[in-house]
């Protein structure tokens, strides 16, 4: 618990008696489970951090205890990343050897369930540190456990999804989160092709014609990178493929930059993908642009009608 509250750059703050989320949303509902458990985190200053990137999948603290003036590393983050960089982990009866396939076995698991999956591990180091680098999270650390969040689709995001395969848009999900978990919810959506989703890593290893196939065969992509996103984007349109893409982080913008339309979140969405996109969501929510793409197909038939019926008098040759 002491790690999820640590590292962790959100808070729940209350605003006319209802609590609301600070910051990113996962991490806040981090925050959440340490308040419902009645966990108290003060007294652990913080020293120097290691902020998430998506390249990284993780996010590490050093905090400092105020009361022995012990320094610990936190880390949390996507739980084959953290797990690789384990070499002990922490139970009831203490520190013990890694159980790393009891752990590959539980995340998948979660997974599977359509939960979200983090991981959580520490480091005791020297009371002189005062920064950290990917280097100093690269190994010896002390896996901890894991957390499992529920994050369903909306409602209107899976009508969204139906009506927007009954207009022959094809929705796909480009996402970070693991591919057990991708596939789980890519299900509940209604997407086609959700079964075998294909990760980052595979993305990696495929030629650009290899990724051309895949690219049109699949409908989910996990634990994906930016350049992934990017190629992905280039791969569609080279099968001539008009492209929509959605994003909120500063990662997205090529990808958004380079598709045929570029959609930013205007809730959660940084102004660098704001700036590289032709439209912003104003409620961040998939079923706006299912809607926007109703009302345009409308006005287009119903210009081209009038057009018709304003030049068919006119007879052939005037066209």
């Amino acid at each position: 618990m002491l790690g999820i509250s640590l590292c962790n750059d959100s808070d729940l703050v209350q605003r006319d008696g209802q609590w609301q989320v600070r910051g990113d949303p996962t991490e806040g509902g981090l925050r959440a489970l340490q308040k419902k458990a009645g966990f108290a985190v003060e007294g652990h200053g913080r020293i120097d951090a290691i902020p998430f990137e998506s390249d990284h999948k993780y996010m590490a603290t050093l905090n400092k205890n105020e009361n022995d003036n012990d320094r610990t590393i936190w880390v949390k983050g996507a739980p084959e990343r953290i797990l690789e960089r384990c070499s002990s982990q922490w139970d009831a009866s203490g520190k013990r050897k890694l159980d790393m396939e009891r752990w590959q076995q539980t995340i998948e698991t979660i997974a599977a369930r359509g939960e979200r999956v983090l991981a959580v591990a520490c480091k005791q180091v020297a009371e002189s540190m005062d920064a950290i680098d990917h280097d100093t999270v690269a190994a010896d650390l002390c896996f901890l456990g894991l957390v499992g969040m529920m994050d369903p689709p909306r409602p209107e995001a899976i009508d969204a999804v139906k009506a927007c395969r009954s207009a022959g848009i094809r929705v796909k999900m480009i996402t970070g989160d693991h591919a057990k978990t991708a596939s789980a919810i890519a299900k509940q959506l209604g997407l086609e092709a959700w079964e075998e989703p294909l990760t980052g890593k595979e993305l990696d290893a495929m030629s650009d014609e290899e990724l051309r196939q895949a690219a049109c065969k699949c409908d989910v992509f996990a634990r994906t990178s930016p350049e992934n996103k990017l190629r992905l984007v280039e791969a569609l349109q080279a099968n001539g493929e008009v492209t929509a893409m959605t994003g909120d982080g500063v990662n997205d913008a090529p990808a958004l930059k380079r598709s045929d339309v570029g959609i930013a979140m205007g809730v959660k969405g940084t102004e660098v993908t704001k700036d590289a996109s032709e439209m912003v969501l104003a409620d961040d929510n998939f079923a706006t642009i299912a809607r926007a793409v109703e009302e345009g197909r409308t006005i287009m038939i119903t210009c081209a009608r009038r057009f018709y019926s304003f030049y068919r008098p006119m007879g052939r040759n005037r066209w």
